[in-house]
């Protein structure tokens, strides 16, 4: 009896020592799973905030291209006012050129003629309707007036050789269009600054 004492006691040693072989073996093992289980965790939650950072990165792009899409329109908006605002003005001067009368357009004449001093031999060239307008009071300019005219304009040109000076009514107005451009133009990309 003594010996199945000291088996059963072998026996419960060997088991004991076997199943606390086998807790420690499934404690390693579960320890393996916890780590590799908050491993694949973490780099789930890694590729979560990489997709959160490019959908974040993408609206922002896209608000941004929005937002300056709008802008553009709106200063284009704002170009095309002003423009519309230069075309009634060169429209409005021209006509007022053309109801100019005969005394104004002489003095305006006189007025540029007595600017070139330096010229030598000034002809004047006038414009068909300027000719018609002032008739016989062309004959007291102190140059001489060509006898050709420049079909279909008013104003003139005044030559000296080779160098001409044009004065015709809508170069003029063509002038101070494209100097009210520019201005407008600076004003409004300096706005935008």
């Amino acid at each position: 009896m003594a010996q199945i004492k000291d088996l059963k006691s072998f026996v419960e040693k060997v088991v004991d020592r076997e199943t606390d072989a086998k807790q420690v073996e499934l404690a390693e093992y579960a320890k393996t799973l916890e780590d590799k289980l908050q491993i694949q965790k973490d780099q789930l939650t890694a590729k979560h905030e990489a997709k959160v950072e490019k959908v974040d990165r993408q609206l922002e792009e896209q608000f941004n291209i929005r937002l300056n899409s709008l802008q553009l329109a709106q200063r284009n908006d704002r170009l095309a006012i002003k423009q519309a605002i230069i075309d009634d003005y060169v429209t409005e001067v021209k006509a007022g050129f053309k109801n100019l009368s005969s005394e104004n357009i002489h003095t305006f004449i006189e007025a540029l003629l007595s600017k070139h001093t330096e010229l030598e031999n000034p002809v004047i060239v006038l414009g068909e309707q300027t000719k018609a307008l002032l008739k016989e009071s062309v004959n007291t300019f102190p140059v001489s007036v060509s006898e050709n005219t420049l079909p279909n304009q008013s104003g003139f040109i005044l030559m000296d050789g080779d160098i001409e000076y044009n004065y015709l009514f809508d170069n003029l107005v063509e002038e101070s269009r494209r100097q009210l451009q520019l201005i407008l133009v600076d004003n409004v990309f300096n706005q935008e600054k």
